[in-house]
């Protein structure tokens, strides 16, 4: 006859060992396992003391793929649990609390019903219904990109459509048209294209991946007199715009860009990457962390990889790239069509 005292025990063990796969799933980065495992288990004092870092993470990372999933609550409920482990480093409690103000109460909130409720009333739908990018498809013909674009220190990158240079056989005018009312317009213009970023990233699963990953949106920093010009530093306002539609905090304090740099056009490779430096008191910031750096043109390449290059040296996980467009020309895309390159992400 098995005595309670033996259940006991036999419990006791069963929950032991929930523990410690819990840690070895944690540590192999299986983390919505782990955090599974965690959901089962009747942690002690001490191993909470001891794991705690690492079970946070677990709940942390798991409220990130929730929070893809759609699942709001459960994502904050993952990030409340990730804050109730004791003894945590400051920077990992800053971190989950970010995230948690963000998904909670989105600072952009009001302004992005806002923009929803005028985009409702030209569509004449609620705007859960809408899918703005496939519009911005249809109506203004944004090709995808014949070239793959692949930047040294950037995991991954991808871009709404293909952007051509003036005098280029194949330019698409109207999306030259685009691209000048995003880079001349206000704030509603460039909330519009965050929405639209927003669901690109959204449809396609592997991008969805990474959103399950990023801890930061990192704009490229524009150039002083550009921002003057215009009235503010539109990538860092489609940032916070773009932060606001995800629930993704934005760390535009990270990357700093040299007073009275040209158009990074007209420079070479080295001398774009002398006009982007990492700022020295935010690098324990970055360390571990992944990022999406957000830009609103990508031509060679250069300014990505010298954003890119010191955010890695600092530590910095995965980066990946997202821009409004990639530019290309036609020369390009007959060649990279001849030769039977990939193509680029949709």
């Amino acid at each position: 006859m098995i005595e309670l005292r033996d259940l006991a025990e036999l419990g006791a063990v069963w929950n032991e060992r929930r523990v410690e796969e819990a840690v070895g799933l944690a540590r192999a980065n299986r983390f919505v396992e782990a955090a599974e495992k965690l959901d089962g288990s009747d942690l002690s004092k001490e191993a909470a003391r001891s794991h705690g870092k690492a079970f946070a993470y677990a709940y942390y990372r798991r409220g990130l793929v929730r929070q893809q999933d759609g699942k709001r609550m459960a994502a904050i409920d993952d990030l409340e649990k990730a804050l109730g482990f004791g003894g945590l480093p400051a920077r990992d409690r800053l971190l989950y609390q970010g995230r948690l103000t963000a998904i909670g109460k989105p600072a952009k909130a009001e302004a992005i019903a806002r923009l929803d409720a005028a985009i409702e009333g030209r569509f004449d739908k609620p705007a859960s219904e809408i899918n703005l990018r496939e519009e911005f498809r249809r109506r203004h013909g944004l090709k995808r990109a014949q070239r793959k674009l692949k930047v040294e220190h950037v995991d991954g990158a991808t871009a709404i459509g293909v952007y051509r240079w003036w005098g280029d056989p194949r330019r698409n005018e109207t999306w030259s048209r685009l691209m000048r009312t995003f880079k001349g317009g206000g704030e509603p213009e460039r909330a519009l294209f965050a929405r639209v970023l927003a669901e690109h990233l959204l449809a396609v699963p592997r991008y969805r991946d990474w959103l399950a990953e990023v801890d930061f949106i990192v704009p490229v920093p524009g150039a002083e007199a550009r921002s003057a010009a215009r009235g503010a530093d539109i990538v860092g306002v489609l940032a916070d715009q773009l932060g606001g539609r995800l629930s993704i905090p934005v760390r535009g304090d990270w990357l700093k860009r040299a007073s009275g740099s040209d158009h990074s056009r007209r420079m070479g490779r080295r001398q774009v990457e002398s006009q982007y430096r990492l700022v020295a008191r935010k690098a324990p910031d970055v360390s571990g962390r992944n990022v999406l750096l957000l830009d609103d043109i990508v031509t060679r390449g250069y300014t990505a990889r010298a954003c890119a290059k010191p955010l890695k040296e600092a530590g910095s996980g995965h980066v990946y790239l997202l821009t409004v467009a990639q530019a290309e020309s036609t020369l390009q895309s007959e060649r990279h069509r001849r030769d039977g390159a990939g193509r680029g992400g949709p």
